[in-house]
């Protein structure tokens, strides 16, 4: 029997997702009042993430980014997003928070996934609901958001680092970057 060599270039990788970064204009109501918020969203191959996920509904009070948060919280969770340190979120967990609450609290619940660098792609890996280890295992009740899985992204690093640094230069010019 010969061994055989397989070498990467063999073995088929996931196909490369394209990140876009927006800001949305976010339609909501309050006491009869119509208003407007701008948030952050992530597009994948054109799609709204929190489109797919199935929460857009639920934006503006769910699907703050990191983007969305004043500028030395923004700074500080960078790091995480483009894979250059461990992220960090409320719940010590080591996964990158994608969404979360309108009032800044990870307790809330939050759209979290695994994001690792590997070679020239970035994998934003197991992309779910998360919440409070503690108050999960208090309850037998699943919440909606957690049967909206994506098992695996992967971007082009070079690509998603680009569209990073563009849109945080946009929004740190005024432009906001802005789109409907």
């Amino acid at each position: 029997m010969n061994k055989q060599n397989i070498s990467e270039s063999n073995v088929s990788q996931p196909a490369s997702s394209r990140l876009q970064i927006e800001r949305r204009s976010i339609p909501y109501v309050i006491n009869g009042k119509s208003n407007t918020c701008e948030q952050s969203e992530f597009i994948v191959d054109g799609q709204p993430l929190s489109t797919v996920l199935g929460f857009a509904g639920s934006r503006p009070w769910f699907g703050m980014t990191f983007l969305d948060s004043v500028k030395t919280a923004r700074e500080n969770q960078l790091q995480g997003f483009l894979g250059l340190c461990v992220p960090f979120n409320q719940f010590g967990s080591g996964r990158f928070v994608l969404y979360r609450c309108h009032c800044g609290s990870d307790y809330c619940g939050v759209i979290s996934c695994e994001l690792n660098v590997e070679g020239d792609r970035v994998c934003w890996r197991d992309i779910r609901y998360e919440t409070d280890p503690e108050e999960a295992e208090d309850t037998d009740d699943d919440d909606d958001r957690i049967s909206h899985v994506i098992s695996d992204l992967y971007f082009d690093l070079a690509q998603y680092r680009a569209s990073v640094n563009d849109f945080i230069a946009a929004l740190d010019s005024g432009d906001g970057a802005s789109t409907t």
